[in-house]
């Protein structure tokens, strides 16, 4: 009985996920459903140049909001406020390029989302992506 309450929590499964910007188009490459308590390990890959900066943000919108509410807070004309969780991203400059970063799955549904610098410019949200176990 001992020996059970001393084991190790067990590791988070890792996931891959490559999110791709290319031709000014966003998209995601990776498992659907999302196991629940996975790691992702997030690819951001920048193929475009036309544009002086780029991020990539993983998020969760907060119960009884939508993705206008969370494209307003985004480009400024929203409080922010209850709106939106944001779980992990990563920026890359102009030239485009490749960086990662990782996100903990706790909750769902989980959304990606592609901005490029203006934000007004192009903002795209990839997802609604099911989180196994979870319920939105």
């Amino acid at each position: 009985m001992l020996l059970a309450a001393c084991s190790a929590a067990p590791t988070p499964a890792l996931v891959p996920v490559t999110i791709t910007l290319e031709n000014n188009i966003c998209t995601y490459d990776g498992p659907q459903p999302i196991p629940a308590g996975a790691e992702i390990n997030t690819n951001w890959v920048v193929k475009d140049t036309d544009h002086p900066a780029y991020s990539v943000m993983a998020i969760y919108l907060v119960s009884g909001k939508t993705l206008e509410d969370a494209r307003a807070t985004i480009v400024g004309s929203g409080s922010g406020i209850g709106i939106l969780e944001t779980a992990g991203g990563a920026e890359v400059p102009a030239g485009g390029g490749t960086k990662m970063f990782q996100v903990r799955t706790t909750k769902g549904p989980l959304y990606f989302v592609c901005v490029t610098d203006p934000i007004s410019e192009n903002l795209q949200f990839i997802g609604p992506f099911e989180v196994e176990g979870t319920s939105p």
